[in-house]
């Protein structure tokens, strides 16, 4: 007489080995290994370049903006009104905002 939970398990086991099929052969001998692929680095590119010359206008001033712009979106360059210049800091661009400060 078979025990019926083992005979469920024996099935169970079998219906496995049959789906798994080749995946779980061995690898034919003289068989090289795949090469693994490189990993590739994934960098966030600004959407829009800001680099250029802008200008803000103001009621009681213009002002002209002069940036560059790095791979990573980071801004570099000058602002100036009238007689006065600045430097951009923390400038960014960020595919939707462009963030700086000026020191002046």
């Amino acid at each position: 007489m078979h025990d019926a939970t083992g005979s469920i398990v024996l099935v169970a086991a079998a219906l496995l080995l049959s789906v798994a099929g080749a995946a779980l052969a061995a690898p034919a001998s003289g068989a090289t290994p795949a090469a693994a692929s490189p990993v590739q680095e994934v960098r966030a590119v600004p959407a829009f370049n800001a680099a250029g010359v802008w200008y803000l206008y103001r009621t009681n001033a213009t002002v002209r903006v002069d940036p560059t712009q790095d791979g990573s979106g980071r801004l570099f360059g000058t602002v100036s009104s009238g007689d006065t210049v600045g430097t951009l800091r923390d400038g960014s661009v960020d595919g939707e905002n462009i963030y700086f400060t000026v020191g002046w």
